[in-house]
């Protein structure tokens, strides 16, 4: 009802509701089952785009989709508004907008190889290869101005709650004798005295045992930095070794998809306190991410024939620290470990090298002793999980609500989208086959699902910060890794090895997500001032 409103306030009435309609369509509405919804729409377009009696042209589907999208969201909001949304209704719009998503999708997948023979696209010098460096400059001078704010405030960041308890050894050390080896000494007695009372992650504790503040409270201010940079150097080292020595492509695309990561996983990490200003969760749980991106970085340079010393000295170090770290990290390690003896040994692969079997062994042997702690006894008496069978039947379940509900805000959407040109260009120039990406799609779900299992199985939840920073780190891999497997296995059996993704329109298309991140920027913070 406008009546008695001025024209002003009838436009700013408007733009209201279409900012909150925005916000509803990239946010609340994003949920699991949508997405899934969506890929099965966009996978069921690709594989039958060539059916004439379903096909449906682009411009068919912009016309029907897109207007059911926005139409659904509109009414939504002004009906909410008035007070008129009832629970079924509400359902009907949220479905209807649903329905138009999967259209949209399904008639993406129907013409995605006429979109990319187009003329202006035969090109494989794009712009964004023609810029790489300036892009590059652009992110890593993002990254560091994202970091001023941590920097500000680190000299405000204190040890608390487990720092003491695992660095009173090493402290008392330290202010007796001033000796590094003593404090090693004191962080191998701590190990013991955990091993045997409270649980086995027997290299975490070494590392909990010597946090800053042992030697000087003041040096907890380097904390977040020191965290920032581990990330920083073990991502580097991950992309650097998957996609230019692996997959064969450009150093370029590895360091925007490295610095691109690095951005969003500072910013977008679900507890930054326990992930980067609290030495003693962060060391458990990041430090174990950190390793395992290390641990699989040298796995590929053995397996590419690389076996000097140093590849092998890393990844049985590597190893050794992930079998002893936390369970959550572990179990996922566990399975990366068990399917490379499957390819190993039960359908022949991978090559049989004795440097893997040696780190794997490693692994295996630091990970049962580990498990078999005395100490996870009395530790497990005090706390009930789930019984083992359900607990593996909701990991699975549960890791799907994250990944695809409760982590898939529109700063990832801006991500992913930012990113599809460069994992295009990695899959083009990759030399391998790509082939069934939905089992590379379905392994990447149970490796996630390993990851939530722990916590369901012991402690019966996964609501707890230092659990979630992980595996939201490694989701976010997964989604880099899983949509450059897409493309490469897109672009063999369409023919598209040859086309730009976004060819003649890559300015238009980065000043566009540009100008859409600001406006939802914006709208997050009206809508949501308490996360922005």
């Amino acid at each position: 009802d406008t009546r008695g409103n001025s024209m002003g306030e009838i436009i700013k009435e408007i733009f209201i509701s279409l900012f909150y309609t925005i916000h509803l369509m990239f946010d609340q509405w994003l949920t699991m089952y949508y997405v899934v919804a969506v890929l099965i729409g966009l996978y069921l377009g690709c594989i039958l785009r060539k059916k004439s009696h379903i096909k449906f042209s682009m411009v068919k589907t912009l016309f029907v989709a897109l207007p059911i999208m926005i139409y659904s969201g509109s009414l939504y909001w002004i009906f909410k508004q008035g007070g008129f949304v009832t629970g079924k209704f509400g359902y009907f719009l949220q479905y209807l907008y649903y329905l138009g998503g999967i259209l949209l999708a399904y008639g993406l997948g129907n013409n995605i190889d006429i979109l990319m023979q187009r003329e202006e696209i035969n090109s494989l010098q794009s712009w964004y290869e023609k810029n790489y460096s300036k892009i590059i400059i652009v992110l890593v001078s993002i990254f560091i101005m994202a970091l001023i704010p941590i920097a500000l405030v680190s000299p405000y960041v204190f040890a608390k709650a487990d720092d003491y308890s695992f660095g009173y050894h090493c402290h008392i050390a330290w202010e007796t004798t001033g000796s590094f080896l003593e404090v090693i000494k004191a962080a191998i007695v701590m190990v013991k005295e955990a091993y045997w009372d409270w649980q086995g992650t027997h290299s975490s504790i070494f590392m909990m045992a010597i946090q800053p503040a042992v030697f000087h409270e003041k040096l907890y201010a380097l904390v977040p930095f020191f965290f920032i940079g581990v990330l920083t150097i073990s991502t580097y080292c991950f992309f650097k070794v998957l996609f230019v020595d692996f997959l064969k492509t450009d150093k370029r695309l590895s360091n925007v998809c490295t610095v691109a990561y690095l951005i969003m996983a500072v910013q977008c990490v679900p507890v930054k306190q326990s992930a980067f200003f609290w030495y003693n969760g962060a060391i458990h749980y990041m430090g174990s991410h950190f390793v395992l991106l290390l641990f699989l970085a040298f796995l590929l340079k053995l397996y590419l024939g690389e076996k000097g010393i140093r590849n092998l000295l890393g990844a049985v170090l590597c190893a050794w620290y992930m079998g002893g770290g936390n369970y959550v990290t572990a179990v996922g390690t566990l399975l990366i470990v068990l399917t490379i003896l499957f390819f190993i040994f039960i359908i022949r692969m991978i090559k049989l090298q004795k440097e893997i079997l040696i780190s794997l062994a490693v692994f295996i042997i630091s990970f049962m002793l580990n498990v078999l702690a005395p100490g996870n006894v009395s530790r497990m008496g005090r706390q009930e999980g789930y019984p083992l069978v359900q607990a593996f039947f909701m990991a699975f379940y549960t890791s799907l609500e994250y990944m695809l509900g409760k982590w898939l805000h529109w700063t990832i959407l801006v991500f992913l989208l930012f990113m599809l040109p460069f994992l295009w260009k990695i899959a083009q120039k990759a030399e391998f086959k790509f082939s069934c990406p939905l089992l590379v799609i379905g392994y990447s779900w149970c490796y996630m699902a390993s990851l939530f299992f722990a916590p369901l199985y012991t402690i019966r939840t996964v609501e707890v910060g230092r659990f979630q920073n992980i595996m939201f780190l490694q989701w976010m891999i997964l989604l880099v890794f899983d949509i450059t497997y897409f493309f490469g296995w897109l672009q063999r059996r369409c023919q598209l090895q040859q086309k730009e993704l976004l060819g003649g329109y890559e300015k238009k298309y980065l000043l566009i997500l540009i100008i859409s991140s600001i406006i939802m920027l914006g709208l997050g913070g009206k809508a949501e001032p308490e996360k922005y």
